[in-house]
């Protein structure tokens, strides 16, 4: 295939006859319909999630360990103060301070793998029952603190967010849920043999 034919065929400038410019060109041809290319990448058109990921900075390794573990040791001192002001009697303030540890302690692993990352392995089919059931108790506790709603009920509600968050963290580790129910069920059956 000589230059000038190639240019024909690809609009390369060959600058003969059937050279025209490229608004002519495409209003002959139909739009291309959407087809995915495997190993072809087509420039996406930008989203929410996408522009948010550009404004966070890159970090170099060391940096994404000192601010997992920062974010982390933060969010469980935080939690930690918060049982304090629980049983001093002041619910509001440990409602506000335990979530706000909570949500920094979980959003501690978006410094290792990444925000979007973050949400997609939260969200992902075989935890996500645990996760909202977490996310939703961990909220349930403010909004029972600023009701007034008696101490007890509230540490209740944390026991079964705590385990929530228990059974969420197990799915993350190699049988771990299997290895809870191999250890709780036995534990059951006792109780349920005592019983009769």
């Amino acid at each position: 295939m000589s230059e000038t034919t190639a240019g024909k065929w690809f609009n390369l400038g060959g600058g003969g006859a059937d050279s025209q410019p490229a608004s002519s060109q495409s209003s002959r041809f139909p739009s291309m319909p959407n087809v995915n290319i495997p190993g072809f990448r087509r420039e996406q058109e930008p989203t929410l999630a996408n522009e948010m990921c550009e404004m966070c900075p890159s970090l170099t390794f060391q940096q994404r360990v000192g601010g997992f573990v920062a974010c982390l040791a933060l969010g469980y001192l935080l939690s930690f103060l918060s049982t304090v002001m629980l049983w001093s009697g002041d619910l509001s303030s440990f409602a506000l301070i335990y979530c706000l540890g909570s949500l920094i302690a979980i959003g501690a692993t978006s410094f290792l793998i990444g925000p979007r990352r973050q949400c997609g392995k939260m969200f992902h089919k075989k935890r996500r029952i645990a996760c909202v059931i977490y996310l939703v108790l961990l909220f349930a506790v403010i909004i029972l603190a600023f009701l007034g709603t008696p101490a007890g009920i509230i540490l209740l509600v944390l026991i079964v967010q705590m385990c929530a968050a228990v059974w969420y963290t197990a799915s993350y580790i190699p049988y771990g849920r299997a290895m809870i129910k191999g250890t709780l069920c036995p534990c059951l059956k006792d109780l349920e043999n005592q019983d009769g």
